[in-house]
């Protein structure tokens, strides 16, 4: 068990964090599957990657959510999938502390995914201008968890309102910014 274990296994924060960064790494591993059923023309492995690492990546996500919500308050079950909503029950200072993450770098790269248009967020697909497309990630964190917020719901029914497309890229690095900073801030600084 953690150090920082309180007194309900199922919430030890920072086998959350790990739980996390598992689901986040088999995302990856499903997602270059997916790269290469495509290189394949193997369309049925390609379709069920298509759909299973964005859930994986927007799971992961809440989980890591849900870790820093419960080391931060306590709060014995926060529930819900909603990303947008989990974010914003954070204290407003861990809410800067992410973004700013975001913001150095950690969430940076192209967030559009050149395997399958689909992929691409409505923003991408609806773009007006070149600089549209060049600069395809949103400048807040928040924008991007509003924007997949109902991800690991909605996705998994992917064939009942396929118009929401996630965008895997974008997944995986918001997760990552979620477990790098969680893991390099010093215990001191929580509960800010």
């Amino acid at each position: 068990m953690s150090a920082n274990h309180r007194d309900d296994p199922a919430f030890d924060t920072d086998l959350m964090i790990d739980n996390a960064d598992g689901l986040r790494s088999i995302a990856e591993k499903i997602d270059r599957e997916r790269e290469a059923a495509l290189d394949q023309s193997d369309m049925r492995e390609f379709l069920g990657s298509f759909q299973a690492a964005p859930v994986l990546w927007a799971l992961g996500i809440e989980i890591a959510l849900k870790a820093w919500i419960y080391r931060e308050t306590n709060c014995k079950r926060p529930r819900g999938h909603d990303l947008l909503c989990l974010f914003e029950r954070l204290d407003w200072k861990t809410q800067e502390l992410l973004e700013d993450a975001w913001q150095r770098g950690r969430g940076t790269g192209t967030a559009d995914d050149p395997i399958h248009e689909l992929a691409m967020p409505k923003r991408i697909r609806e773009a007006k201008t070149f600089k549209d497309l060049i600069c395809p990630r949103p400048s807040h964190l928040s924008e991007v968890l509003e924007e997949h917020r109902m991800v690991f719901v909605n996705w998994r029914y992917m064939h009942e309102d396929p118009r929401e497309q996630p965008n895997p890229g974008v997944l995986d690095k918001v997760l990552t910014v979620l477990i790098d900073t969680y893991r390099n801030t010093p215990r001191t600084d929580w509960g800010l």
